[in-house]
């Protein structure tokens, strides 16, 4: 498999891109990088990810969105045409790029969906187009190669959230989309639904009503979600005591987080641990 990077003056890797074109399906043999934004193309072959401890099989075409922090790990992989590019927050996201594409955008928020796209067989050969001369740009850098990468990779993002965009209704993009960026700004410190009724300017009946017709659950349950969601990526990635996590999270008790914790998930957070150390 060829891999191709650019790193930053500190040596940190801005970007990668992979490139897999095997005679027979096998697994990539390239670990993700959890500090950066991932993509994960399979052209040909299929897989078994676990992204944030929900199973995703794949088979045949399809593109997952990583975002820094995201657990992930591979049960199964059998690829044997395909892609994988990694980027840092710097190398991309700035304020001014639109804010489908950007790292808060439809395709890297998505703690709260689906973690891939089924692609249009319309979008393939214009996104391959883009990875293709990505590849030509590595093989022969020239004047202006950074920023030739940077472009490239704007292009791609462009291209894939078009995807999404035509895979929702206008109401979803903009509301639910607003509401979901809202709970990962703040999910820390705000666990009330009112405090974003608030936020979004409207009474909270409101907001509990319209989340309730676009996702099918209370907005109160988007939020503990979110909570469980950080808790559970705490324990599997990091060593902090419970209590510490608990603290970080917006609990002033402990005892309470775990309580919610063991309601939420089903299973107290020193277990949970446990148990993703012996599946790991």
């Amino acid at each position: 498999m060829k891999t191709y990077k650019l790193n930053s003056v500190a040596d940190k890797t801005d970007f990668k891109l992979c490139q897999a074109n095997f005679t027979k399906p096998c697994a990539l043999q390239d670990s993700i990088q959890h500090n950066l934004f991932n993509i994960i193309w399979i052209k040909e072959g299929k897989a078994c990810y676990q992204i944030d401890f929900q199973r995703y099989e794949v088979e045949g075409e399809a593109i997952f969105f990583l975002n820094p922090g995201q657990a992930f790990s591979v049960e199964t992989e059998e690829v044997q045409r395909g892609y994988r590019l990694a980027f840092s927050q710097d190398f991309h996201c700035v304020e001014t790029y639109h804010k489908a594409t950007s790292c808060n955008g439809i395709l890297f928020n998505n703690v709260y969906k689906v973690p891939f796209v089924n692609l249009d067989r319309e979008a393939v050969p214009e996104l391959e187009n883009i990875i293709q001369k990505l590849l030509t740009e590595f093989e022969n850098p020239g004047f202006g190669h950074h920023e030739v990468v940077q472009n490239y990779l704007r292009l791609f993002l462009v291209l894939a959230a078009r995807q999404i965009d035509a895979q929702q209704a206008p109401e979803e993009n903009d509301f639910l989309r607003n509401f979901s960026f809202l709970v990962e700004k703040n999910y820390r410190k705000l666990h009330q639904v009112s405090d974003y009724a608030e936020l979004l300017g409207i009474a909270p009946k409101t907001l509990t009503k319209k989340i309730k017709q676009l996702k099918g659950v209370s907005p109160s349950d988007v939020i503990k979600e979110r909570l469980i969601l950080e808790a559970k990526r705490e324990l599997f990635y990091s060593d902090k005591q419970v209590k510490t996590i608990a603290y970080e999270l917006g609990f002033e008790d402990p005892a309470y987080f775990n309580r919610f914790f063991k309601k939420e998930a089903g299973i107290a957070p020193n277990q949970f641990r446990e148990q993703m150390q012996v599946v790991v």
